[in-house]
C-alpha cells in the first residue's frame, strides 16, 4: 500500500525518510529514526515494534543487517513485512516479505533504499531511486519530495495516494524537519507546501532559539521581536 524512500549522508551524520501511500497518516506508523544512530521504515503490514527496537539494536552498536535478521526472526509475522533500517555510517539492509502482495520489492543503491508494496510494478521503486539520483546537489529534503514524487508520476499505489510524511534528522536528538500529511487528496503536493511554510523566516527565526547537542544555551532573541516578523497565512503563502 506504500512506497518509501530512505537515504543517509554519513559524511554530515543526517538521515532522510520519505513515504507516501493509500493509507491513513502512514507517517505516524512506518518512519522511525534517531540522530546520530541510524533510521528504520516498516511497512506491508507494518510493525511499529520493528522501528523501536531496531533503533534499540543500532544504538548498542549491532550492524543493519545482523538487526534485520534479528527482528524479524522473533517476529511471527515476518512474511508480511517490508522493512528498511540503515546505521548513520551508511550501511543499509532490506527485506520484503513473501506475502506483501503484487507488486512487492525494493531496492538498495550505496546509501539509499527505496521499498513499495502493491504498486504498479517494479518501475516505481527505480523511478524513485532515479530521481533521488538526479539531482545531486539540491537539498536532501527536497531531492526525497521529488523521489516521491517520481514514483507517483509512475503509478506509485495502484489505489491511489492519502498520506505522505518526510523527515530529516541531522546529528541531534529531534529532528530538523517532521512534516506529514494525513489526509489528502494530493498528499505529496501538500507535503511541499508545507515545507515551504517550514523554510520561513518565522520557523526559522524560532528554531534558532532551540539548544542543540554542541549549543544547549542559544541566544533568545526578545519575544517583541519574534512576535513582529509573525506573518499571517496568507502572507507565507504569496
Amino acid at each position: 500500500m506504500t512506497f518509501s524512500i530512505l537515504a543517509v549522508e554519513p559524511d554530515r551524520r543526517r538521515i532522510g525518510l520519505a513515504i507516501a501511500s493509500r493509507f491513513l497518516a502512514v507517517g505516524s506508523y512506518c518512519l522511525y529514526a534517531r540522530g546520530g544512530v541510524g533510521a528504520v521504515v516498516t511497512q506491508g503490514l507494518g510493525n511499529p515494534v520493528l522501528g523501536v527496537r531496531g533503533l534499540e539494536l543500532l544504538g548498542r552498536g549491532e550492524a543493519p543487517a545482523a538487526a534485520l535478521d534479528a527482528l524479524l526472526a522473533d517476529d511471527a509475522q515476518a512474511d508480511w513485512r517490508q522493512t528498511m533500517i540503515a546505521s548513520i555510517d551508511g550501511r543499509i539492509a532490506a527485506r520484503t516479505g513473501s506475502q506483501c502482495g503484487a507488486w512487492a520489492g525494493e531496492a538498495v543503491d550505496g546509501t539509499v533504499a527505496v521499498a513499495g508494496n502493491l504498486l504498479n510494478g517494479p518501475s516505481v521503486v527505480e523511478r524513485v531511486l532515479e530521481a533521488f539520483r538526479a539531482s545531486p546537489s539540491s537539498t536532501l529534503a527536497d531531492r526525497l519530495m521529488d523521489a516521491l514524487s517520481a514514483g507517483q508520476s509512475e503509478g506509485g499505489d495502484w489505489r491511489g495516494m492519502q498520506a505522505a510524511a518526510l523527515q530529516i534528522w541531522p546529528d541531534e536528538c529531534y529532528p530538523e524537519v517532521d512534516l506529514r500529511v494525513d489526509d489528502h487528496p494530493d498528499p505529496i503536493a501538500e507535503l511541499r507546501r508545507l515545507h515551504r511554510r517550514h523554510l520561513s523566516e518565522d520557523v526559522q527565526q524560532v528554531r534558532a532559539t532551540m539548544p542543540t547537542n554542541t549549543n544547549s544555551t542559544p541566544s533568545y532573541p526578545p519575544v517583541g521581536d519574534i512576535s513582529a516578523s509573525l506573518k499571517t497565512n496568507q502572507e507565507l503563502e504569496e
